[in-house]
């Protein structure tokens, strides 16, 4: 699971010594935090921008609008 989250594949390259491992195991847990903080970012940026366009939402307006232009026509 691990292997597959941090998307480094499946024994193209190993660690051998337990110190490589130890280091490797911090970098890909680095690695993980860092993805995590970033698509963090991006969700909250794309919920702000939700958030300004339904402020700026105008459809009951518009909607109000059309209903005035059917009465008027008739």
């Amino acid at each position: 699971m691990f292997s597959t989250l941090t998307t480094v594949g499946f024994g193209d390259l190993c660690p051998i010594s337990d110190s490589e491992r130890i280091f490797i195991t911090i970098v890909l847990m680095f690695g993980v935090a860092v993805f995590s903080l970033v698509f963090s970012s991006f969700k909250n940026t794309l919920d702000e921008v939700g958030n300004l366009n339904s402020d700026i939402d105008e459809s009951h307006h518009l909607s109000s609008f059309i209903i005035f232009l059917k009465n008027f026509n008739n």
